[in-house]
């Protein structure tokens, strides 16, 4: 790439992921970056539907990146439905700006749709980079009309930023040609997630004293919304069956609308160590993979699940249904155990119990996530855009 690039990125609100890899593509010379936030949730104290209470993050997700805020009002606007976020002002800011790309964050705001008609209005490439693959289900209207709509807003796109296998087959399925599609893999901050956690084991007796354990057992870890769709309660189901054969600490960390049915569920099933922490904030959530043995996953309609690259960061064994985005590309059987919704409960039993009764099992597939995961890197989503970047050169 010859000449400076000056690219926006559409993004609805800061995102504890997405922010330290904007601060990482601002590091390069030839890309002239700036996030444009149509909300600014999360970075004050609101209320979380997924996570049923108020919250604010406690890190600074605006911080190493050239950013704006657009119009007056956005702070009191919240990402929510899709006209949730309209923000008319994104046709000034790409008209005096003169961008080269703007890269669009899926298609669930009209504002997304907006940037896309204005900026070819504009002459201004447009880059999409969605969560969506074809395992997600859909309401019958809805899976017959999406395809429909979704190759008419694609006609208007010049490249694909694909975020794993998954979604690739997501976009071939729409008839995108290969050439247009460019993978930028579903990342978080690999190196400072590593460092951050072989910190936090050199005091993780303090967290588990904090959580109430006190016992050597190996930990499984849950850490997530406890929401229906992600499955903690298979997660409980699936360990009551082996209680009585191994011990083992089961720690559910996180809020949100099934925190008191687990709570239920767990006492009926009288599971000797079950632990809730409730939420957890950004800065603590490392020293919860570095007490953990094991992590767990069911998720069904999960596009990705960033937690599974947080838990291979800590070199932790995967447990995790199949219909999760980063299974296809992050879990095998050398560093996990992929799960099948319809023997959901028995096959987690079973993962379960192959990684309790072996310490080197656990360890050993530890080692290989902690190996694939950082060929899953930062660099290789900032390779896939400088690709895209070329091919327009």
């Amino acid at each position: 790439m010859q000449n400076m690039k000056k690219i926006a990125i559409l993004s609805s609100h800061p995102i504890q992921y997405f922010a330290p890899l904007y601060a990482h593509l601002s590091k390069n010379s030839n890309l002239d970056i700036t996030v444009l936030y149509c909300s600014d949730f999360g970075t004050r104290k609101s209320y979380d539907e997924g996570f049923q209470q108020e919250f604010q993050w406690d890190i600074d997700l605006l911080n190493g990146y050239k950013h704006e805020f657009l119009g007056g009002k956005y702070y009191l606007r919240k990402p929510a439905g899709f006209f949730s976020l309209i923000c008319p002002s994104i046709i000034p800011t790409l008209y005096k700006n003169k961008y080269d790309a703007v890269w669009i964050h899926g298609h669930n705001y009209l504002v997304n749709i907006l940037t896309i008609i204005f900026s070819k209005i504009f002459g201004i490439k447009v880059f999409i980079r969605c969560e969506t693959h074809l395992g997600l289900s859909r309401k019958k209207f809805k899976k017959l009309l999406r395809p429909f709509v979704l190759k008419i807003i694609y006609g208007f796109c010049d490249a694909f930023l694909a975020i794993g296998k998954n979604n690739r087959n997501f976009y071939l399925s729409l008839g995108i040609p290969e050439s247009k599609i460019f993978i930028t893999p579903y990342t978080t901050d690999n190196n400072r997630f590593t460092r951050s956690i072989e910190k936090a084991r050199t005091e993780k007796d303090v967290l588990l004293k904090e959580i109430g354990i006190n016992n050597n057992n190996p930990n499984i870890l849950y850490i997530s919304k406890l929401q229906k769709r992600k499955r903690p309660d298979a997660l409980i189901l699936a360990a009551a069956k082996i209680d009585k054969q191994h011990n083992f600490n089961l720690i559910l960390a996180g809020s949100g609308e099934m925190l008191e049915e687990c709570k239920k569920l767990g006492g009926r099933l009288k599971i000797a160590n079950l632990y809730f922490p409730g939420f957890i904030n950004q800065k603590k959530i490392p020293s919860f993979y570095a007490i953990a043995d094991i992590f767990v996953l069911l998720s069904e309609d999960e596009p990705w699940g960033l937690v599974i690259n947080e838990a291979m960061s800590a070199a932790l064994p995967i447990v995790a249904t199949e219909e999760i985005g980063a299974v296809a590309d992050l879990v095998d059987s050398e560093n996990g155990f992929q799960i099948s919704q319809w023997r959901l409960i028995d096959e987690t039993t079973e993962a379960l119990s192959s990684l309790l009764e072996s310490k080197a099992l656990r360890e050993k597939m530890g080692d290989a996530s902690l190996k694939k995961i950082q060929n899953w890197s930062f660099e290789s989503t900032e390779n896939g855009l400088i690709e895209a970047l070329n091919n327009f050169q």
